[in-house]
């Protein structure tokens, strides 16, 4: 019997702050926004935390999130 093995790829986890999020609205916005990224597999948004923790493949930089990000009126740190 044969078994196939399955390659798992490389994730990354990236968190930051965006201080302007502040209701729900701003979790859709930001979830929408990212969601448009190739490669993004998980966005989880923090109203009380202001954090956003993305899981992406390695090809994706933080670069390229800040800008999506900014695109829609969000400062990240």
């Amino acid at each position: 019997m044969k078994v196939k093995e399955a390659k798992m790829r490389e994730k990354v986890v990236t968190q930051l702050i965006a201080p302007e999020i502040v209701c729900d609205g701003c979790v859709n916005s930001i979830k929408k926004a990212l969601s448009n990224i190739n490669g993004i597999s998980k966005i989880d948004v923090e109203i009380q935390t202001k954090t956003v923790t993305i899981e992406h493949s390695p090809e994706i930089t933080k670069e390229q999130i800040f800008e999506a990000l900014e695109e829609i009126g969000y400062s990240t740190r």
